[in-house]
């Protein structure tokens, strides 16, 4: 593992001294008089709670599936972010997916979670959202005590939702504000160990939904939570990608050789200087470079590569799937277009502060070590079809889960070559 001094955030320290030992004492004694539990009977009408992102709500689907194949008479209801519910939309094993628009904080469901509008009075309490410790307090007062309060429509919306007589809800976002939530619309509630806080559900696990002691798939961490807590077994197994059947013809002509996504957060990507290397030393294969909006990467490639490469926007990863089925690769960076493009084409993804262990590209099997470079930079390799890889820099800080730094050692150590060599095992 590289191991290299560097400064990092007061943030990540503090999330890494509240996760050591030193507060498991506080966990234990709260176990001890809140202990988890199973449910009693089981359940007939089921609840998820999937609202943040589109990688976590595609990785939650395979469980749902399994859930409905192996017991049809249950009811699964869905509750998702309208930008989510396109991936819900049309699938079999979701007999209701209720939807909300994390912009309207009046009348809905948004009311759990924080304001992400781009004014003044979201960018306010976004600041104050993350001051260590007291920002979850701040967010609990303004996006859940105070609607609950002063909006009747908040209160209106808890009722709908509590008259549905839910035997269980299950929380795959993890946060007070959504624990509070479940157990204010059913007796009985699985989720994630928050720090001091598990207590408010009737089942929870031994660690939140993302930490890192995790070295597992997600899609498994989610089914485990499932089965335990409802005392259920899944004899049956549908291993299809549950997306497989969108590209239409699986014989497509392969228009490229690599489809680069170059979209996600700036903390997840390479450094614009590396990214172009990337690019430069790949000039001779046909390559499509897509992003979701014009941003400053992609006018410069687009200015300096129009006569060299394809590029193309979109607005949204549904819009992608039939260039990623012509592609002979998939290119990009941890985040939800690997878990959804994945199941149409094989994929090298990148990743930096995310957990590797957790969002690697699922195809239903296990990875192995393939390589480690001199850098350190380490190639793992699905076993299944695709044969999908995940490269990432081991560093003593990662992963971080967006916290980030300044340095970003986990992205910036990785270089041009090592990378190219991947990519090019992949295509030839």
């Amino acid at each position: 593992m590289v191991r290299k001094k560097q400064k990092i955030p007061f943030k990540l320290e503090l999330v890494r001294f509240k996760n050591s030992g030193f507060f498991n004492f506080a966990d234990r004694i709260i176990f001890s008089l809140k202990p988890r539990k199973k449910i009693e009977n089981k359940p007939r009408k089921i609840l998820f709670i999937k609202n943040d992102r589109i990688g976590d709500a595609i990785l939650t689907i395979p469980v749902i599936r399994d859930l409905k194949l192996n017991y049809p008479e249950f009811k699964v209801h869905v509750l998702i972010s309208n930008k989510n519910s396109e991936y819900y939309a049309n699938l079999d094993c979701v007999d209701k997916v209720i939807t909300y628009d994390y912009k309207d904080l009046i009348g809905n469901i948004v009311i759990f979670d924080p304001p992400v509008e781009k004014n003044l009075s979201g960018r306010a309490f976004g600041k104050l959202y993350g001051i260590p410790l007291a920002g979850h307090l701040i967010q609990f007062i303004y996006a859940v005590l105070i609607p609950y309060i002063f909006k009747k429509s908040a209160r209106t919306e808890i009722s709908r939702l509590k008259a549905e007589n839910y035997d269980a809800v299950i929380d795959l976002g993890g946060s007070k504000r959504l624990a509070i939530f479940c157990n204010m619309i059913a007796r009985f509630s699985i989720g994630p160990k928050l720090f001091g806080m598990a207590w408010l559900y009737s089942y929870y696990l031994h660690s939140n939904w993302v930490s890192g002691i995790e070295n597992d798939f997600m899609t498994r961490k989610i089914e485990y939570a499932v089965t335990d807590a409802l005392n259920l077994k899944f004899s049956k197994r549908d291993k299809s990608l549950p997306y497989s059947g969108n590209a239409g013809n699986s014989q497509v002509e392969k228009r490229f050789d690599i489809l680069f996504h170059i979209g996600s957060t700036e903390l997840r990507k390479l450094q614009i200087e590396t990214e172009a290397g990337l690019l430069e030393s790949l000039k001779q294969y046909k390559v499509c470079v897509v992003d979701s909006s014009e941003t400053m990467k992609y006018k410069y490639y687009k200015a300096n590569y129009a006569d060299k490469f394809t590029f193309n926007l979109f607005d949204s990863l549904n819009d992608i799937i039939p260039v990623a089925a012509a592609s002979r690769l998939l290119l990009c960076y941890d985040g939800g277009q690997v878990h959804l493009l994945s199941q149409f084409v094989r994929t090298v993804a990148i990743f930096g502060p995310g957990s590797v262990d957790l969002w690697k590209p699922f195809e239903f099997e296990d990875y192995a070590l393939e390589r480690t470079f001199i850098s350190g930079m380490k190639v793992i390799k699905s076993k299944g079809a695709f044969g999908h890889k995940a490269v990432y820099l081991p560093v003593w800080c990662s992963p971080c889960f967006d916290i980030g730094c300044e340095s970003k050692l986990c992205l910036n150590s990785i270089d041009v070559e090592s990378l190219k060599k991947v990519i090019i095992e992949c295509i030839n």
